[in-house]
């Protein structure tokens, strides 16, 4: 531990504290503080440095994790290789970037500004207010959104009724190739990831759907379906409300088509290509939500 001494000199007559260890960390500011550390500055008031080769400011924060820099009053960080600022925020992820008040994140390699905010997924970006990001690689922003989970989502809102989430737009990115003629569902990554709905929620959608043969030029398509959907006490109840209109934009062979459903099983909004036998064909998405739960 460091043992403070303080600082008399007659030029200035601060009163304040200056201290070194044999680790190489230094201290400076009005206030003892809590400091055992390797190659860390720590300069401010009331402030708590265990973490190594950290940089810290300001006033009343705790720094445990290594490779940071933190300034601003009363936050807490404990994840590593991050930059924190602002009031009373608390980050315990990794590779982060943190400003704002009251906020706290816990996901990897992600970035968060505003207030009050919560953000555990990682690879994130969100700013606002009282926003919830659990979803990996997601863009959040306005007043009390949640993306609940999806991936690489968009969310906004502009306030809600009851709870974060309730009243909210979201948009989603799906994908997938097909190489034969059987049907085959779009997802979120590629692979597995759906566009799972919420209980006691009713949904607008609007997809856009973009395919392209890519083992061979000429043959494109373009489609655009719109509806709504909703789910009510569980997965199972989930249905479309009245009929989707889909609209063929442009499509050069008409075996190709797509479609959208309730999945009864998952609770989610299934978006289902058909192509062609013997023919790599790329599908992308575009999904535009508008949510109401209650």
């Amino acid at each position: 531990m460091l043992a403070l001494k303080q600082d008399l000199d007659e030029k200035n007559q601060s009163g304040g504290y200056v201290g070194v260890n044999d680790s190489g960390s230094v201290f400076m500011g009005a206030s003892p503080v809590t400091f055992d550390s390797i190659a860390s500055l720590s300069a401010g008031s009331n402030i708590t440095q265990s973490g190594n080769n950290g940089l810290q400011s300001g006033s009343a924060n705790t720094q445990s994790g290594d490779n940071n820099t933190q300034s601003g009053s009363d936050n807490i960080q404990s994840g590593n290789n991050g930059l924190q600022s602002g009031s009373a925020n608390t980050q315990s992820g990794n590779n982060g970037l943190q400003s704002g008040s009251a906020n706290t994140q816990t996901g990897y390699n992600s970035t968060q500004s505003g207030s009050s905010n919560t953000q555990t997924g990682d690879s994130g970006l969100q700013s606002g207010y009282n926003n919830t990001q659990s979803g990996n690689n997601g863009l959040q922003s306005g007043d009390s959104a949640d993306d609940f989970g999806l991936y690489s989502a968009r969310t906004h809102a502009a306030g809600r009724f009851a709870a974060s989430g309730d009243a909210q737009i979201i948009e989603l990115v799906a994908r997938r190739s097909t190489t034969n003629a059987t049907p085959a569902e779009l997802f979120l990554d590629g692979s597995s990831l759906q566009c799972v709905l919420q209980n006691d929620s009713t949904y607008f959608f609007s997809i856009e759907v973009a395919a392209r043969r890519t083992d061979a030029d000429g043959e494109s398509a373009a489609y655009k379906l719109e509806g709504c959907i909703d789910r009510n006490a569980n997965a199972a109840s989930t249905a479309l409300v009245g009929t989707v209109l889909k609209a063929v934009l442009a499509e050069d062979n008409t075996a190709w088509d797509v479609s959208a459903t309730a999945d009864t099983t998952n609770g989610a909004l299934a978006l289902t290509v058909t192509g062609e036998a013997a023919k790599t064909i790329y599908w992308v998405s575009y999904i535009k939500l508008v949510k109401v739960t209650g």
